[in-house]
């Protein structure tokens, strides 16, 4: 059996180990069989991948976190992610309009988000972001505002270009102190 470990990580390489002592009958050490369970565990939560589908949304996550276009982007990545800004404007490159929000559930930690003049319609992904103090979101395709009745610590909301909003499910939002429909 050949196993690249050039290509494994760390705790892999480890598990990898392990496993050929077992497999060569001989018996792993438990020190480098306890700390192939216990570094697998680790490197599985710093390297779970992000889903994030819409290659605009992805490009300006991927600029405001500093990181690479060939660099994948994890949940420790999206957790660093305090403050999100991009303005829309006509003389942009096409690719910089956000279509969808899916994959913004993971930035945990994200007080400011700022996508005006976009494309998406979805609010949902922002649901659990309770962190987000501030939100300014423009969309002609928002129509429904019931994803953000949770974020309680919402304290600036403009919501531009959208019509026509049921603005009921924003009643609870008692640390709300701006709303701009502008």
């Amino acid at each position: 059996m050949m196993i690249a470990l050039d290509r494994l990580t760390s705790s892999m390489q480890l598990c990898a180990l392990a496993l050929l002592f077992a497999l060569a009958g001989v018996g792993a050490p438990v020190a480098l069989a306890e700390s192939a369970a216990l570094g697998a565990t680790k490197a599985a939560d710093s390297e779970v991948f992000v889903d994030i589908p819409d290659a605009a949304l992805r490009r300006i996550v991927r600029e405001q976190l500093r990181l690479t276009e060939s660099h994948r982007i994890t949940r420790d990545d999206m957790a660093k992610l305090t403050r999100l800004v991009y303005y829309y404007r006509y003389w942009a490159p096409e690719g910089y309009r956000v279509r969808q929000l899916a994959g913004l559930e993971h930035a945990t930690n994200l007080q400011y988000l700022g996508l005006t003049q976009h494309d998406f319609s979805d609010l949902s992904p922002l649901a659990e972001l309770t962190s987000l103090t501030d939100l300014h979101v423009g969309s002609k395709s928002i129509r429904d505002l019931s994803p953000l009745a949770g974020l309680t610590s919402l304290k600036n909301l403009g919501l531009g270009l959208t019509r026509n909003l049921d603005l009921s499910p924003l009643v609870e939002l008692t640390s709300l102190t701006t709303l701009n429909l502008s």
